[in-house]
């Protein structure tokens, strides 16, 4: 793979990574509990099945900050790894991303900036509006020049489509297909299937207590562009994911080698009241 594509799949997954947090949005909105506000953290790292490629290995962290507020989800993921390449040379690559999205799931505010052994190398940001949640709608992007692009219908924003990914798990059912905007690349948005593994009994003494005692799904998340001709998905991304909206370890999967991200901390933040 390209030096440039990977980068441009990594700042996808900064938000994919980050989106897995935010399952028990419906939830916790409607006054069940579950929804757990946190800090996270992940060391990143080759994974070790990974085929032959000419990265010979990766260094670096995935840190996200996750709240519920009463009019909606605010989110902060940091990303910061270096490339290791098979003559030795070495690419450093830093991103942060920002984004809000309404409770009702027609809004979806986002901001990123990626950088390149420390040099800005992109930045993008803007509001993508649906006409109502799984209608059609537009991005007005501000960045990186003002643009208004359509959005199909059937188009979700991706708290709303973790919702539907722990709903559909709960359910039993293995499969789910959505058209999903995630305000990370121009590329956006994208079809998102997930294959759903059997449900997992609590009870993982290598994780935190606040998730070890919660049950547990694994997804497999394969994304496709759009009207895409090849049958191959652009990248998939496995995880384990908690019913309190916590992902365990990760694995990205670029087809020619993968990404091992484990979770080394995790940090409960207040619950801040709502005025009724």
């Amino acid at each position: 793979m390209m030096t440039s594509q990977l980068f441009a799949s990594c700042r996808r997954l900064i938000v994919v990574g980050a989106i897995l947090f935010l399952s028990g949005a419906a939830e916790a909105q409607s006054g069940a509990p579950g929804l757990l506000s946190h800090r996270a953290v992940y060391g990143l790292s080759k994974h070790i099945g990974s085929a032959s490629s000419d990265v010979t290995g990766v260094k670096g962290r995935l840190e996200i900050t996750f709240e519920v507020a009463c009019d909606g989800w605010r989110m902060e993921q940091y990303i910061g790894f270096r490339l290791y390449h098979a003559e030795g040379a070495g690419f450093e690559h830093i991103a942060h991303l920002s984004g809000w999205e309404s409770t009702n799931g027609a809004d979806f505010w986002f901001n990123t900036r990626s950088y390149q052994d420390r040099e800005l190398s992109e930045e993008l940001g803007g509001v993508a509006r649906l006409d109502e949640p799984g209608a059609s709608g537009e991005t007005r992007f501000a960045k990186p020049e003002k643009e208004t692009v359509p959005l199909p219908a059937g188009t979700i924003f991706p708290a709303r489509h973790l919702a539907e990914l722990i709903a559909t798990a709960k359910a039993g059912k293995q499969h789910l297909t959505r058209t999903v905007f995630d305000g990370s690349t121009l590329d956006s948005p994208y079809e998102i299937t997930a294959f759903i593994g059997l449900e997992r009994a609590p009870g993982d003494e290598n994780v935190p207590r606040i998730v070890s005692e919660k049950r547990s799904w694994s997804f497999r998340l394969a994304y496709f562009k759009l009207e895409a001709m090849q049958p191959s998905p652009e990248f998939e991304l496995s995880a384990v994911l908690y019913e309190n909206g916590v992902a365990g370890d990760m694995i990205y999967d670029y087809g020619d080698f993968s990404i091992d991200v484990k979770l080394r901390e995790l940090e409960v933040l207040p619950v801040r009241e709502c005025v009724k």
